[in-house]
């Protein structure tokens, strides 16, 4: 009874914040020109992580920024050599990670601790809840399209997913591809207590 009404809980919670992410999310298409048109970039170091990025400058981008990658991880830059600068930075931060920095607001995020992560698997999808903190996917053919917070089924697994991670939960409507096959064939490898 209690881990049903704490699912029903998790369910309750997410919508607003999917709301907030969706909002950010579009924001981010007006915030992020404008920073690139000013010029608002700066280097410093992580709040988080023993890292230099480089980021927004103006401390009401914040949220559109990323504090693990930066405005454009260098490897991205690299993928794309073609590309103007400011098309890689458009991109990163306002198409592949946007409002990325809203998973670093307290209360917004959580600690990752694989012995709590209850999930559920389907052929056609997975839905993983922690607390109060919940997310899933549907496989619509090789695209997994997320919702809510970015826990996967390998995360109950504490020998490959390190317990005390806090940046892979993720607010709102999220597309991925390509990373199906690799998390359903780890979950058929080993088993999992909590699945």
């Amino acid at each position: 009874m209690k881990q049903t009404a704490l699912g029903a809980l998790a369910i309750a919670w997410l919508v607003p914040y999917t709301l907030l992410n969706v909002l950010t999310d579009l924001l981010g298409l007006i915030v992020v020109p404008i920073c690139l048109a000013g010029n608002l970039v700066v280097t410093r170091e992580s709040r988080y992580l023993p890292i230099t990025i480089t980021t927004w400058s103006a401390a009401w981008a914040w949220l559109w920024g990323n504090e693990e990658d930066g405005i454009a991880a260098p490897w991205y830059i690299a993928a794309n050599p073609r590309w103007p600068l400011w098309l890689t930075r458009f991109t990163w931060s306002a198409i592949r990670n946007r409002s990325n920095n809203l998973q670093r607001v307290k209360y917004l995020n959580c600690l990752v601790l694989p012995s709590q992560i209850h999930c559920t698997v389907w052929s056609w999808g997975f839905w993983c809840r922690q607390g109060l903190y919940a997310g899933g996917a549907l496989y619509v053919g090789s695209v997994q399209i997320n919702i809510g917070y970015g826990f996967l089924p390998i995360m109950t697994l504490p020998l490959l997913y390190e317990p005390g991670t806090r940046d892979v939960p993720r607010l709102g409507l999220h597309w991925g591809i390509g990373a199906i096959a690799s998390d359903r064939a780890v979950i058929e490898r080993h088993a999992a207590p909590n699945l």
